[in-house]
This record gives C-alpha cells, sequence and structure tokens, in this order.
C-alpha cells in the first residue's frame, strides 16, 4: 500500500446523547439513523489499514457519540497490533454516565 503520513478516520455512528438546536445533522439523523457493523471482510479490510506502517493515526468518531456504538468502537481498537495513535473523538457524557462498564 502506497500511503505517507495516512489518517483512517471512522465514523461509526450518527446516533447523538445530545440534542444542540444548532447541530447540522439533526436532520440527517432522523432520516438515516447509521450505526456502523463490521462484517468479517470490513473487519479485514480495517486491521490491514490500521496496522500498516504508513498510517500513522485512526480517529473514531461519527456526526454522533461514538460511544452509543461501544461495541463497533472496541471492535477497531481491537484490530490493531499495538503501536498506533488512536483517538476517540467523544463528548464525555457517556464515559461519565457509564464509568463502571
Amino acid at each position: 500500500m502506497d500511503l505517507y503520513n495516512h489518517l483512517l478516520y471512522v465514523d461509526v455512528t450518527n446516533h447523538c446523547n445530545l440534542n444542540c438546536e444548532f447541530c447540522m445533522y439533526t436532520e440527517e439523523r432522523k432520516n438515516n439513523p447509521l450505526n456502523l457493523k463490521l462484517n468479517s471482510f470490513s473487519k479485514e479490510n480495517l486491521s490491514r489499514i490500521i496496522n500498516d506502517s504508513s498510517t500513522e493515526r485512526v480517529i473514531i468518531s461519527g456526526e454522533g457519540e461514538p460511544f452509543n456504538n461501544k461495541e463497533t468502537v472496541f471492535e477497531i481498537l481491537n484490530l490493531s497490533q499495538g503501536n498506533k495513535n488512536i483517538q476517540i473523538l467523544t463528548n464525555g457524557l457517556w464515559i461519565l454516565d457509564n464509568h463502571n462498564e
């Protein structure tokens, strides 16, 4: 794979636990709800890209709160063989509400 300083950005959901009035994704969420589910083909491809030496960062996010789809977040984290900068863009509320899970 010919990548250099590659950034992988994975949107795992558009479901949000906030209802901000100014949010530009409100209508999209209503009309096209999304929770990404990984099949074996997706996992193989993601694993290959995540663990490629040219992939420097992986960002897990979405047009909503990624921990509303925590199963997929943890599946993606488990695909990494280590030594990767993996970031999760979150509003932090799920973590505060579910800190014992």
